[in-house]
């Protein structure tokens, strides 16, 4: 069976007095520039890393009896002045109705109002090992999110140098760090940077050709704040999307 999933079908950022725009899933898509979301997502997370935002670790509320979840991600970027939050729900059983397993939206508000591995998994077990790997390879790890998932090795983590997108979110919630400091793998202080660090020329990325670098990511609220911003800001200048009245 193919699973279904869908990101951030919607956005909604209030406009003056009682009006908000809604840009659906196409809209969203019509309006993203890959070069300008890559600058946005990098002022992001240099201001975070520079304590110049505010994300609490993303809340989940879960539904037993169907094991789903829904997810709050808030976040405010003060220099940005992005203040926005991201509501996801998990519903395992979705594409039996015929609707995806995974559906986003998110809220903007106004506030004056080299070689290369990427894993995108829920593996439990790790999928990468470190006897696989060549010298200079680099890894990007941005499936698992929970404690008790796991896509990286323990030896991997400890061969490489990394770097993550929020210390204290992968310390909360990542299984691929948090179990490897379990077995004694790493400890805490084996986190290179944070992302934000090494784009602010903070903390050096890769030194030399050999070196195995492997960018953790769980994903943090900042990243859909930037990101809604940014089309918010586009569909205003190209007058797209539904002004309805609330």
């Amino acid at each position: 069976m193919v699973k279904a999933y869908r990101f951030s079908p919607a956005l909604c950022y209030p406009l003056c007095g009682r009006t908000m725009l809604v840009l659906s899933e196409k809209d969203v898509q019509r309006l993203i520039d890959v070069e300008d979301l890559i600058r946005a997502l990098e002022r992001a997370h240099i201001q975070f890393s520079a304590g110049k935002a505010v994300m609490p670790v993303r809340m989940v509320v879960p539904v037993p009896e169907i094991k789903g979840r829904i997810t709050s991600m808030p976040a405010y970027l003060s220099e940005d002045k992005a203040l926005g939050m991201k509501v996801v729900t998990y519903f395992p059983e979705n594409p039996g109705r015929g609707l995806p397993i995974i559906l986003a939206t998110i809220f903007v508000y106004s506030t004056a109002s080299g070689k290369l591995f990427v894993t995108v998994t829920t593996a439990k077990e790790p999928i990468v090992k470190a006897e696989w790997l060549k010298p200079g390879v680099h890894i990007n790890a941005i499936g698992s999110h929970r404690p008790d998932l796991r896509e990286i090795d323990g030896a991997t983590m400890r061969r490489a140098k990394l770097v993550v997108d929020s210390r204290e979110a992968v310390m909360a919630e990542c299984g691929d760090i948090l179990l490897a400091i379990k077995e004694g793998a790493i400890e805490e202080d084996h986190i290179h940077a944070e992302i934000g660090e090494v784009l602010a020329g903070k903390k050096a990325g890769r030194t030399s050709a050999s070196e195995i670098t492997l960018y953790k990511a769980v994903g943090i609220a900042i990243q859909d704040v930037a990101t809604a911003k940014l089309v918010y800001e586009r569909a205003v200048e190209k007058k797209i999307g539904v002004e309805v009245e609330v």
